[in-house]
């Protein structure tokens, strides 16, 4: 007995080794890196009582050997960590000074990280049994996100201020993700993206969104934000223009979204950003329900410095497709009350406005 206590004791003291902690996050790492087919890598680690760890230069690259995610250092709270099953489970995981560049070529249908799902959504019993590896909180702080799509030609950048997300569940084989809250602030977007060539005058049958995935978010909270949305060669005008957007203090305030196999709902509790173009929005509420039978817009509420609109709409229809032939095969209901809308607004909001002349007239 006293032996055992003394192994016991005398592994417990080598553990708390930096060189020791160092060298079993190694042999992770290279296990993993060896079953993803791509390289893994962290510079150094800090554990505490396999509590807490602090891994700094964590690298991992995809299958071509670029660099898929970098951090400078991760701080991770542990509820569980067993080497021998194969398991870590964290409770936090904090991100600084990060890197993530997502990538997809022309021809290619999924993205550079693909290989990743599948490691770990695999059921294959044949190869060698994946890390399981769980999570519930992750803060990212100062990250840049680059996102190159030559497929769908878009590139995207985000600049992190600070990012934060509670996840209930996690199952990439069930495809079921459920997220207490997200949240972003002090983050800055800019998203290119090419014009539409398709010149056809075929209309293309409308399908009801389905991701395949069933997405529960109780609250999303993006605030303060700054975003660039703009269409390649787009012209400047003096309107809102979805194609050229340059938002700032963007406040995005979601509660109970969901989007499963036959709704996607959420009730909008703040939004608020002021455009390039002069357009300025105050606060718009509402809730949303869109099912393959109807779109149903309840107590819609939009406030600029001028203008206040409130109105409930209900539209319906037998089929989801029937949205192309909306004169003729959709019904409407809708209310407005105490509704005001101001010409300045409108000449923003609607192009056409700009050019008629009675109207035009400052």
């Amino acid at each position: 007995m006293l032996s055992l206590f003394l192994l016991f004791l005398l592994c417990y003291t080598l553990v708390q080794l930096p060189p020791v902690q160092t060298f079993l996050v190694h042999k992770i790492t290279n296990s993993l890196s060896k079953s993803l087919g791509a390289p893994v890598k962290i510079e150094s680690v800090r554990l505490k009582f396999f509590k807490t760890a602090t891994l700094d230069g964590v690298l991992i690259g995809d299958q071509s050997n670029d660099t898929l995610f970098y951090a400078k250092e991760i701080d991770a709270n542990l509820s569980l960590f067993s080497f021998l099953d194969k398991e870590i489970y964290f409770d936090e995981i904090t991100l600084s000074s990060g890197q993530i560049h997502l990538t997809r070529a022309k021809d290619e249908q999924d993205f550079n990280y693909q290989y990743i799902v599948d490691y770990f959504s695999s059921g294959d019993s044949s190869s060698a049994s994946p890390w399981n590896i769980d999570l519930r909180k992750i803060r990212i702080y100062d990250t840049h996100v680059a996102i190159t799509d030559q497929h769908s030609d878009q590139d995207i950048h985000l600049d992190i201020g600070i990012f934060s997300t509670y996840l209930n569940k996690l199952d990439l084989n069930e495809k079921v993700l459920d997220i207490e809250q997200i949240g972003l602030g002090d983050s800055y977007l800019v998203a290119y993206t090419e014009a539409n060539q398709d010149t056809s005058t075929q209309s293309t049958a409308i399908s009801f969104p389905n991701s395949g995935w069933s997405i529960r978010i109780k609250q999303i909270r993006l605030d303060e934000n700054d975003l660039v949305y703009q269409t390649r060669g787009v012209t400047t005008r003096p309107y809102l223009n979805t194609s050229d957007l340059d938002v700032k203090g963007l406040s995005l305030f979601v509660d109970d979204f969901i989007w499963a196999k036959d709704i996607l709902s959420a009730q909008l509790t703040q939004t608020s950003f002021a455009d390039h173009s002069g357009f300025s929005l105050d606060q718009m509420t509402g809730s949303l329900e869109i099912t393959p039978e109807h779109i149903y817009i309840n107590d819609f509420n939009l406030t600029t410095p001028k203008s206040h609109l409130q109105n409930t709409t209900d539209l319906t229809f037998k089929q989801f497709d029937d949205l192309r032939f909306f004169a003729d095969s959709v019904k409407i209901k809708t209310s407005f009350q105490q509704s005001e809308v101001d010409l300045a607004d409108l000449k923003l909001l609607i192009p056409d406005f700009q050019e008629t002349p009675y109207l035009n007239t400052g």
